[in-house]
C-alpha cells in the first residue's frame, strides 16, 4: 500500500533532479544494491520471482526488502517484457525509500522505483499498479528533493492517480481516490491545494473500504489538519481495529498503527 506523504519540505536542496515522464532520467549510483544483485544471480531463474514474493512478504526486516527488490531488479534485467516484475520492484522500492535514514538512499531507491514503475506502464497502459506506484515513488521522490521539486511533479502524480481511477476506482480499497485527498490536503491552496475537495476525495475511499487502516489513517490526519480533534480520534480507534484487506497486508497493518498510534499521542489521546 502506497504510504502518502506531505509537500511541505526543505528549499534548499541543489541535486539534479531528473526529467520526469518520457525523458531521460538521470540514475542515481546503485553501487548499495549491486552485491545483493549479484547474490541473487545464483538462483535458478523460475524460483526468482517466488523468492522476491516471500522477501516482500517479510520486508520489516530491511535486508529481506532490499533483496527482493534486488531479485525483482534481476528477473528484469533477463526478462525485460516483465511487466509483474517492474511494478512488484517499484512497490519494493517505495517501502525501502519510505523506511531508509539517509536522504541519498531514499534519493537512489524512489528513482529507482519511478524507472520501474515508468517502463511498466509504457509496455503495458492498462497496468494499474504501475501507474499507482509511479505516483508513490515520485511524491515521495519530491519530498526527498525538496519542495520545488514536488510542486513541480505534482501534475504528473495527479495524472497518475487519475489513470488509476479510470481503470479501477476500487483499486486497493479506493487508494486512488485516497492519495489524491492527502495530496488536495497537504498542498498550499496557492499550488493547487484544496480541503474541501480532499474531504471529498478521502470519504471516496472510505466508501469504498470504510475498515481500512490507511483510508481511517488519513482521515484522521486530516481532521487533525482542519482542526476536528474528535473526529480524528474516532477514526484512529478504526485503524487500531484494521486487519489485511485488498492491497493491505500485515506488515503494512504494523506501519500504519504505529503511525496511528504516534498521531493518537500528539492528539492526547
Amino acid at each position: 500500500m502506497f504510504l502518502p506523504l506531505k509537500f511541505f519540505i526543505r528549499l534548499n536542496e541543489k541535486e539534479p533532479a531528473p526529467i520526469y515522464n518520457g525523458k531521460t532520467l538521470m540514475r542515481p549510483t546503485l553501487l548499495f544494491l549491486s552485491l545483493l544483485v549479484a547474490g541473487a544471480a545464483g538462483a535458478a531463474g523460475p524460483d526468482l520471482g517466488k523468492q522476491a514474493d516471500q522477501d516482500y512478504g517479510l520486508r520489516d526486516d530491511s535486508a529481506k526488502a532490499r533483496e527482493c527488490l534486488a531479485l525483482y531488479q534481476q528477473i528484469v534485467s533477463e526478462q525485460p517484457s516483465n511487466v509483474e516484475a517492474m511494478w512488484k520492484g517499484s512497490r519494493i522500492a517505495h517501502w525501502i525509500g519510505e523506511h531508509a535514514e539517509s536522504r541519498s538512499e531514499k534519493l537512489t531507491v524512489f528513482h529507482q522505483g519511478m524507472d520501474l514503475a515508468q517502463r511498466a506502464v509504457s509496455i503495458d497502459s492498462s497496468c494499474v499498479d504501475g501507474y499507482f506506484w509511479l505516483a508513490g515513488n515520485s511524491g515521495s521522490y519530491g519530498k526527498a528533493r525538496g519542495i520545488l521539486e514536488s510542486l513541480k511533479l505534482l501534475h504528473p502524480i495527479r495524472r497518475e492517480l487519475e489513470t488509476v481511477l479510470r481503470l479501477n476506482d476500487r483499486f486497493q480499497g479506493g487508494a486512488g481516490y485516497l492519495i489524491l485527498g492527502v495530496v488536495d490536503y497537504n498542498v498550499p491552496f496557492f499550488a493547487g491545494g484544496n480541503k474541501k475537495r480532499a474531504r471529498q476525495e478521502l470519504l471516496k475511499a472510505l466508501a469504498i473500504d470504510p475498515t481500512n487502516g490507511f483510508n481511517n489513517y488519513y482521515m484522521a490526519e486530516f481532521e487533525d489538519v482542519v482542526g476536528h480533534r474528535a473526529e480524528a480520534r474516532k477514526r484512529l480507534e478504526a485503524v487500531e481495529r484494521a486487519g489485511p484487506s485488498d492491497g493491505v497486508d500485515p506488515a503494512d497493518i504494523r506501519m500504519i498503527q504505529k503511525k496511528g498510534e504516534a498521531l493518537k499521542k500528539s492528539l492526547g489521546g
